[in-house]
């Protein structure tokens, strides 16, 4: 364990132990990349517990996330992901990563608020994403992940499936984008997601051809 107290540090972090790193409080522990390239904070090993941190100020170079993992089954809870409007390119982003959960956390202001990419049986709980200036989540070819109670507004897309099946959607907040959920993908298929008991406000459903018959929607 990795108790870190609370103040203002400037630098980027790579995690390649399986370490528990644990900040003092959540608004008041702050690493701050000052947009000059690279994740903020990389998870390279697995089961590593990150908790009570502001991350904040990625970018600077295309790709840069606030908190890149490539690794199997961590926790990050209770995480603050901010950044200029427009200058962030990924809040949270999950490559090749199977069995995480990410639960609690805030991320506004990037281009991609959370992005798993070849990802499977990932848990996103009670999550926060606002003011992406595209989609809020996209999953790409990830499969068999669970979303729920996830607060997804104000965001320019909520969610977008690119070749992703058996997902799960429930009891999510999509209103108030300008996009709420795609399943987009003409050359390939995203099916049998499960749909369900979500807040949508605009349904804007634009399904792939390969795929139309075989996601279910209930209870919206």
């Amino acid at each position: 364990i990795v108790f870190v107290y609370q103040g203002i540090y400037y630098e980027n972090v790579r995690i390649n132990k399986s370490i528990s790193l644990l900040g003092e409080n959540q608004m008041l522990t702050i690493i701050d990349g000052q947009e000059a390239g690279g994740h903020i904070v990389s998870i390279l090993a697995p089961a590593v517990t990150l908790e009570q941190f502001t991350l904040r100020n990625s970018g600077g170079i295309p790709n840069a996330a606030a908190l890149y993992i490539n690794s199997d089954q961590n926790k990050i809870e209770e995480i603050i992901i901010t950044c200029t409007a427009y200058h962030g390119e990924e809040g949270i982003w999950l490559s090749q990563s199977v069995g995480n959960l990410l639960s609690r956390n805030t991320v506004e202001n990037y281009h991609y608020g959370i992005w798993l990419e070849n990802s499977d049986y990932n848990n996103l709980f009670n999550n926060t994403i606002i003011n992406s200036w595209d989609w809020a989540i996209i999953l790409g070819n990830s499969d068999e992940n669970i979303l729920y109670g996830n607060n997804i507004t104000e965001n320019n897309g909520g969610v977008y499936l690119r070749d992703s099946n058996e997902n799960t959607f429930l009891e999510n907040d999509l209103r108030t984008n300008d996009r709420d959920i795609a399943l987009v993908d003409w050359d390939a298929t995203s099916a049998n997601n499960f749909i369900g008991k979500n807040n949508i406000g605009l349904a804007t459903f634009i399904a792939a051809k390969h795929s139309r018959d075989k996601n279910v929607w209930d209870e919206n």
